[in-house]
């Protein structure tokens, strides 16, 4: 099927499996890479489109002294509930995603990497051409997130277990990559994907420009 350019991967898994690691190594082979979570920041600002959406919904005291949005006072209210943190995911969550869609529609790159934490949470799989995943076991993800969030293995464990199982997020993946290797062999496994990826952009390069007889020349997908 013809597709226009750029081809999107979206980069999702769960907490420390290795999404920044990976987006970074991608971004330093010269690959375009849109961070969500600094999007996110973005959409939160008195300029950003979130942001009196959010005054309106949760109150003037989520208003910094600096006019900004008070994450901390914003947290407070929305952990507090689970229906506020749904609303205020009802809130963020379309403004992140018409955000990312922007730099899409005005890209000039052949592939994007968009990296997100809640892709499948949210729905942004809709507007991406694969689903990347990266996985990493339990065991490996609370020892990583005890020493960089100073947690205790307690604290770590819960918040794993509020979040989606590798299976749920595997279930809707083009490309699984685990990261409990040295970093060398998941990088090593980005790289056999990536050459997978190159057959199939070829492919839809030769669908897009068609051949002499008029119709589009094809070659199977390996």
């Amino acid at each position: 099927v013809p597709h226009k350019f750029p081809y999107v991967i979206g980069l999702t898994g769960g907490i420390c499996s290795g999404k920044s690691t990976i987006s970074n190594y991608l971004k330093d082979k010269g690959f375009e890479t849109i961070d969500c979570d600094k999007i996110g920041h973005q959409v939160y600002q008195p300029e950003g489109p979130a942001y009196q959406l959010l005054i309106d919904e949760f109150g003037e005291e989520i208003v910094g002294e600096d006019g900004s949005i008070n994450r901390r006072a914003l947290g407070g209210i929305v952990f507090s509930a689970e229906s506020k943190m749904k609303r205020l995911n009802e809130i963020v969550w379309p403004c992140i995603a018409n955000a990312v869609k922007a730099v899409i529609e005005s890209s000039s790159s052949e592939l994007i990497v968009v990296e997100a934490a809640v892709m499948l949470e949210a729905g942004w799989q809709t507007f991406v051409d694969e689903v990347w995943v990266m996985t990493v076991s339990p065991d490996e993800a609370i020892k990583r997130l005890s020493e960089r969030n100073k947690l205790s293995t307690e604290d770590a464990e819960k918040r794993l277990k509020s979040q989606m199982t590798n299976t749920e997020r595997c279930s809707h993946a083009d490309i699984i990559v685990c990261s409990d290797w040295e970093q060398s062999v998941t990088r090593s496994f980005i790289d056999k994907a990536w050459e997978g990826l190159s057959e199939r952009i070829e492919y839809y390069k030769i669908c897009q420009n068609p051949g002499r007889n008029g119709h589009s020349a094809l070659i199977p997908l390996l």
